[in-house]
């Protein structure tokens, strides 16, 4: 039965304007808070691991958590097209987090800076410094990857400046990330 709205009357118009308020807040709150899960394409995660599009953290742990498989795929992308890579650590099951990690072609350090305790040197010797990288990616077993830009090597030796308590850092830490030179 259809119902034209001059024939509903003062209470049914006022239901009708609440019922209609309410569906636009909702697809308005669906819109603004992300109800449907991102997906994130391999071009985009490989443009952001590059530097060329970074994205929001909270899109890639979205993205993450949406589409797990993501992950494989990303690391797939990496090891082929990284100069050195770092493996999970399997011998740091104590569960502390690494000062030092060795991959196939570099030994990665991570020294707290003598002058701020808040920052931490980020040394990685390279076994061949030609081609030399131009980014480090970490790829935690949780959580966004995260990614920096390398300076070029002084005698074989790439040096990063980085808060401790950054993303980066604590990535580095983890025995269970991978560590990507590409």
């Amino acid at each position: 039965m259809t119902v034209r709205w001059d024939e509903l009357g003062p209470d049914g118009q006022a239901t009708v304007e609440a019922a209609f308020v309410a569906l636009e807040t909702a697809a308005r709150l669906d819109r603004t808070t992300g109800a449907d899960p991102v997906r994130l394409s391999p071009s985009a995660a490989w443009a952001h691991v590059t530097g060329s599009v970074p994205l929001p953290r909270a899109v890639l742990a979205a993205a993450w958590l949406a589409e797990p498989a993501g992950r494989e795929l990303l690391a797939g992308m990496l090891q082929r097209a990284a100069l050195a890579t770092g493996p999970r650590v399997a011998a740091a099951a104590s569960g502390g987090a690494l000062a030092e990690r060795t991959g196939d072609g570099f030994r990665l350090r991570l020294l707290p800076a003598r002058g701020a305790l808040d920052q931490t040197w980020i040394m990685i010797a390279l076994d061949r410094p030609d081609p030399a990288p131009t980014r480090l990616t970490v790829l935690p077993a949780a959580g966004p990857p995260e990614s920096t830009a390398l300076t070029a090597p002084v005698e074989g030796t790439v040096q990063l400046l980085a808060e401790t308590g950054s993303g980066l850092v604590r990535a580095l830490g983890d025995p269970a990330a991978t560590v990507f030179l590409h």
